[in-house]
């Protein structure tokens, strides 16, 4: 009897374990395909954790940002020099030291009522960092720029997790869960700005709310 319940207690782990990482048959699939479902799972999850490090402009750059909707909230860290972010409502807020300021060409008298401020960035200034957003993210997975998606795809597995690799022609690589949902876990960017950003907690809701008492810069700059 011992024996015959030792049976069917490892038989039913070897079942969940199964059932809990069962292929989703992306590794069948031509990269464009995988790409496009790993978009997919993305905007239905609706939103996802970023985190690592790259270059702009030449210089290093860190980030951590948590993008939900249309909106974002995180730190950016570039060149040594850290920022808070908030991306709401169609408008990008950014939060950073006198440091920051200083590197960006901002005069001595100006940097002095921006250090540690929430500040409005003008549209036409906001640049890359107005891009975090489910929509922007996987319209970048679907249609990368820096090249094209090549068909041929091959599996790894990276911290333990089964994933199906999509090669881009400049090199660039993108991970998809290769069991379970097919989300994009990890990208590879390895064009002219070279990068290395992972995604989790697809789906975690977080409310975002724009800063209070933000200075507006287009208004200061009118000024």
């Amino acid at each position: 009897m011992r024996n015959r319940f030792v049976a069917v207690v490892g038989l039913a782990a070897v079942l969940l374990t199964a059932c809990g990482s069962s292929d989703n048959g992306e590794s069948g699939k031509k990269g464009p395909q995988v790409a496009a479902d790993a978009a997919n799972a993305l905007e239905k999850a609706g939103g996802a954790h970023l985190s690592g490090t790259g270059t702009q402009d030449g210089k290093p750059m860190q980030l951590d940002v948590t993008v939900v909707g249309a909106d974002a909230t995180g730190t950016v860290t570039m060149d040594g020099a850290k920022l808070d972010l908030v991306n709401v409502g169609g408008k990008l807020y950014i939060r950073a030291s006198g440091d920051f300021w200083t590197q960006n060409g901002v005069p001595a008298t100006a940097v002095t009522l921006l250090d540690g401020k929430w500040v409005i960035l003008p549209a036409d200034s906001a640049g890359e960092l107005s891009q975090f957003s489910v929509k922007g993210l996987a319209d970048e997975l679907r249609h990368p720029s820096n090249g094209s998606i090549k068909d041929a795809v091959h599996t790894d597995t990276v911290d333990g997790k089964k994933v199906v690799v999509v090669t881009e022609s400049d090199g660039s690589t993108l991970d998809v869960a290769a069991t379970g949902t097919p989300y994009p876990l990890k990208i590879v960017d390895k064009g002219s700005e070279a990068s290395t950003i992972t995604a989790s907690d697809f789906g975690k809701k977080t409310k975002i709310t724009a800063p209070s008492d933000a200075l507006d810069l287009s208004q200061l700059a009118g000024g």
